[in-house]
């Protein structure tokens, strides 16, 4: 087991040998860091049934916790690893649920033009027309949930409502120059949680290799 702290903040080595040694407290922190961005990353992908979503993450956890120590920092963050974990059970929920819709529907229409629009969010805004296509509305939301609730909120009143970076640091009760950084940093956090998204669909042997 080889472990480094990754992009998505997982702990260091420490913490997997205290999952190992199946400490409560360590298990506790561990499912509540990852079960909710688990949780939505599921639920797109077992016709939005939450029961079924659920279930995913109980037998993901179960499974992932028996083999901690496969789990290689080095190779890709442990969000990663845990979506990795989850296919099966998803795949399962989906033919128990007789939805057998391809499980990367959603990102299979997702055109080059976009995936760049999304690549670049650290440094350039949404366009419209990137935020309004409905087939995206899952991709948007699946992201978005994996990132901090104070990102979350700027990225919604700055993009959604439409609000002025005066007005976002009025509603954070922050000065605008610190509005400015506040939703430069979300949209570094958007961006790295989407591409842990693509990098968990496209390449998932690769990021989950022990």
């Amino acid at each position: 087991m080889t472990t480094t702290t990754q992009k998505d903040g997982f702990p260091d080595d420490v913490a997997c040998r205290r999952l190992h040694a199946r400490e409560p407290e360590a298990i506790d922190a561990w499912f509540t860091q990852y079960s909710d961005a688990l949780y939505n990353f599921a639920y797109y992908r077992v016709g939005q049934n939450r029961e079924a979503a659920a279930d995913v993450v109980q037998d993901t956890f179960v499974e992932a916790i028996h083999k901690i120590q496969q789990y290689d920092g080095e190779r890709g963050t442990m969000f990663t690893w845990l979506t990795y974990l989850s296919r099966n059970h998803i795949k399962r929920a989906r033919r128990y649920a007789e939805r057998l819709t391809p499980i990367s529907q959603d990102w299979e229409q997702l055109d080059a033009t976009l995936a760049r629009a999304y690549k670049n969010l650290a440094t350039e805004p949404l366009p419209d027309e990137v935020l309004e296509r409905s087939e995206l509305t899952a991709i948007v939301q699946m992201t978005m949930s994996s990132i901090p609730t104070n990102y979350r909120q700027a990225l919604d009143e700055y993009y959604y409502r439409k609000k002025s970076t005066r007005d976002v640091s009025i509603s954070f009760g922050i000065s605008e120059g610190a509005a400015k950084s506040l939703l430069h940093r979300a949209r570094l956090a958007f961006k790295t949680a989407f591409e842990t998204f693509v990098e968990s669909l496209e390449h998932p042997k690769a990021a989950a290799r022990t």
